[in-house]
């Protein structure tokens, strides 16, 4: 039988109006003329389940905004980040709800930052912030001073800790895994975790281990505004329940006929505007370039033809038009374009599980 599972992850942008052992450096570091992405990448910790990434600079660089900073006026920040609701994506955003009073109290916020990154690992997940070129990480260390965080040097690394606790003054300016940050030694990049052991399992230098498949997805969506990629096999989460599991007087019914899809072992949603046409892409990267080929014309028809669950809708309705479906080496790539030339439409997809055609 089928199964499924649900993940209940949302990003709100839009509510950031209404809220006021020594370890060493990484030890796999990307090429010089990596992607951001990719550099996001680097980072992924054994385990890692999946990685949330935003590129700001090049949402700013879309929105014609490269000028904003956390420097601006509130009013300037506030139109990137509602142009970045209307007409682009973010699929990660650290702090962005505290947008009001994030910089006044921690010297920096969303407007400061080149890339982000957040991964999914056993316990609370990982961020990784790169700020941007001249950002001042020593006013940044001193507000934590200010605010009693201890200080410990895990290899090249300063990390800044503090007990988490409710009545600290600096709740509710920002997400509760300020309370472990690291400060890496190219002084631009902040980890943060509210959980000790998967931020120190990133400073441990330790990665995870680039898979083909991952490769071939991570190809796909370099250059990408915002991704989202599985970093390990999980396709039977996307597969549909014999039964809707919202009607109380569902019963099971018949499965959907045909060949059995193929396994895939990395999959990824991205978008980037104004370059990519279509803006968005959905790459599955398989272990077997015949598998890739096998699944080309049955997961495309399921994407073309198909039936959102969520919406009870056609895809091409509700979610997404395919434009065009092809194979590179192992990875099979769906180009779309989001309905109502809404990228966050893609994101939403992805964390509602409503995605039948990345079953299994």
């Amino acid at each position: 039988m089928r199964s499924s599972s649900i993940l209940a992850l949302a990003i709100s942008l839009a509510a950031t109006l209404v809220s006021p052992v020594a370890a060493q450096s990484p030890s796999v570091s990307p090429p010089a003329d990596a992607s951001s992405l990719r550099e996001a990448a680097s980072y992924l910790p054994p385990g890692a389940g999946d990685l949330a990434f935003t590129d700001w600079a090049r949402i700013r660089a879309s929105l014609g905004k490269e000028d904003v900073t956390g420097a601006s006026t509130l009013d300037d920040k506030s139109e990137v980040v509602m142009s970045t609701v209307r007409g682009e994506a973010a699929a990660s955003g650290f702090g962005v709800a505290y947008l009001r009073r994030h910089r006044d109290t921690w010297g920096w916020d969303t407007l400061d930052v080149d890339w982000e990154a957040t991964f999914s690992v056993d316990g609370p997940p990982v961020h990784v912030v790169r700020l941007r070129d001249g950002v001042d990480t020593d006013a940044i260390s001193a507000r934590y001073d200010e605010l009693g965080f201890a200080t410990e040097q895990v290899g090249d690394a300063v990390v800044r800790t503090q007990p988490l606790d409710l009545a600290s003054e600096w709740i509710g300016t920002t997400e509760l895994a300020v309370v472990n940050t690291a400060f890496l030694d190219d002084g631009r990049t902040l980890l943060l975790s509210s959980g000790r052991e998967g931020l120190d399992h990133v400073l441990s230098g330790t990665r995870a281990a680039a898979s083909p498949p991952l490769d071939g997805v991570l190809d796909v969506l370099d250059g990408a505004s915002a991704a989202w990629i599985a970093t390990a096999p999980d396709c039977l989460a996307f597969t549909p329940l014999p039964f809707d599991p919202f009607d109380p007087g569902a019963s099971i019914g018949p499965l959907p006929s045909g060949e059995p899809l193929h396994p895939w072992a990395a999959m990824g949603i991205g978008y980037q505007r104004p370059d990519w046409e279509p803006a968005g892409r959905i790459a599955m990267g398989f272990l077997d370039e015949a598998h890739a080929h096998a699944d080309l014309e049955p997961r495309s028809a399921m994407a073309r033809d198909g039936i959102s669950p969520r919406a009870q809708r056609p895809f091409s309705e509700a979610v997404f038009t395919l434009d065009g479906a092809r194979v590179e080496d192992t990875t099979l790539v769906l180009e779309v374009s989001p309905a109502d030339d809404i990228a966050t439409r893609l994101f939403q997809m992805v964390y509602a599980r409503d995605m039948p055609f990345a079953g299994c």
